[in-house]
């Protein structure tokens, strides 16, 4: 009985890392989204060569 009671254990524990591990991947994809400058955001080629002149 003891046995099986550590193997619960142990199994709940890595699936618990698993659930944090994924949490954590989750927050930082968002917050590298959010960061990520869009086609709109990036500036072209045109408006260089203006304010350049």
């Amino acid at each position: 009985m003891a046995d099986l009671v550590l193997v619960l254990t142990a199994a709940a524990f890595f699936a618990l890392c698993v659930l944090y591990v994924r949490g954590c991947e989750r927050l930082v994809d968002s917050t590298r989204n959010e960061t990520t400058p869009t086609s709109t955001d990036q500036v072209s080629d045109d408006t260089v060569a203006v304010t350049r002149q």
